[in-house]
């Protein structure tokens, strides 16, 4: 009888650039779907009835998966920006100099949990390669999970045992997986500052009950005579969406048409942490969205719920403004350190590589809510 082959005997891993031969774990990952499109076109010639149906491009492999937020672990393999001193000190947005990267879906021939795979070579791994970030997505719901869905496209996938795939020599995860986080903290511009303050309507502070946000990343190809795969540059600025709803209890004077001359711009502050058995917070992520503008609001009311407001937002990201977001460092994780310039600030500072082998970051020790509260106010994106 064959095996059966079931989620706990697979894993989802990506190439690191910090370790050029090793495939990393992501974590919390749930649901996944890859495969490819092959598309081909009719080749005809002049004087003859004769048609070919051809392949002008390579297949387009196509890779989609979802997990639970923690601590951006996931982000940092996707090569977007995620330590505290690139959103903080260099302003850095998400999506900026995004690299590709390999993919690689593995299976436990034997239908074993995977976590328990003590012999490789048992192991069959799809790889994806070149893979570049097209759509990341994610939203929050009342109970204050966050579960985000991303998608890819890669040049090739190549099914192999895993000691004969590429220059791959080792898998590296954790016997268990991050936890997920259950606690949000949410500020809508100052805190007291209304999304319909100009033009009135709903009151949406301490009221909202779902955040979603979308970003489909287009590229242009850089063509080349004679390649079969041609380099991606992300194609700036990048339109996303953000979704908001809200139980509604009262409406702020005015009118709609004041958007005219009063355009607000709005931002969002989100901190996801986990409350653990001991009461205790632990923080785990940041995230700034700066400059989001209103493009639509709906109210319902029926029998059996209140009246709520969905409220659709369109933020811009180009390399200098639109969302940031930051892993947040505690005291207790094992970095390098360094002695402070200034040895009365209660700062520490930790030296981190952002993985290029060639530059080093200063990570310093913050209080995230503090930080993202001041950034908010005083960071990157003018008017």
């Amino acid at each position: 009888m064959s095996n059966v082959l079931r989620y706990g005997s697979a894993k989802l891993f990506a190439s690191d650039s910090a370790q050029p031969n090793t495939l990393k774990a992501l974590s919390l990952v749930n649901e996944i779907n890859f495969g490819f499109d092959a598309n081909r076109e009719n080749i005809k010639s002049i004087g003859s009835q004769k048609t070919f149906k051809t392949f002008l491009e390579p297949p387009k492999p196509t890779v989609s998966f979802k997990y639970f937020i923690s601590d951006l672990d996931n982000e940092k393999f996707f090569t977007m920006p995620t330590t505290s001193f690139q959103a903080y000190t260099l302003r850095t947005p998400i999506f900026t100099g995004l690299k590709p990267f390999d993919l690689a879906f593995v299976l436990d021939k034997k239908g074993r949990d995977f976590d328990k795979i003590s012999v490789y070579d048992e192991v069959s791994v799809c790889l994806m390669t070149n893979c570049v970030l097209t759509n990341y997505s994610f939203s929050v719901n009342k109970n204050a999970v966050t579960q985000v869905s991303v998608q890819f496209q890669g040049d090739n996938i190549i099914f192999k045992n895993f000691k004969n795939i590429l220059d791959y020599d080792d898998l590296i995860y954790d016997s268990t997986d991050l936890q997920m986080t259950n606690r949000l903290d949410f500020q809508i511009n100052d805190g007291t500052q209304e999304i319909v303050e100009n033009i009135g309507g709903a009151k949406t502070q301490s009221r909202v009950n779902y955040f979603e946000f979308s970003a489909e990343i287009p590229y242009k190809k850089l063509y080349d005579f004679g390649q079969l795969y041609h380099k991606k540059e992300i194609n700036y600025p990048i339109t996303t969406s953000i979704s908001v709803s809200a139980i509604i209890s009262e409406f702020i004077q005015g009118q709609i048409q004041d958007m005219f001359c009063n355009d607000q711009t709005n931002d969002f502050i989100l901190i996801h942490s986990r409350l653990e058995c001991n009461k205790k917070e632990n923080f785990k992520s940041g995230m700034v969205f700066k400059n989001a503008r209103l493009t639509s609001q709906n109210y319902s009311l029926n029998t059996s719920s209140f009246l709520n407001s969905n409220l659709n937002f369109e933020l811009e990201i180009d390399r200098n403004c639109g969302a940031y977001f930051s892993q947040h460092v505690s005291a207790q994780e094992t970095l390098v350190h360094e002695s402070y310039e200034d040895a009365s600030s209660p700062f520490k500072n930790f030296i981190l590589e952002d993985g290029s082998n060639s530059k080093i970051l200063t990570e310093v020790i913050l209080d995230m809510i503090a930080s993202l509260k001041d950034f908010r106010a005083n960071g990157a994106c003018g008017v």
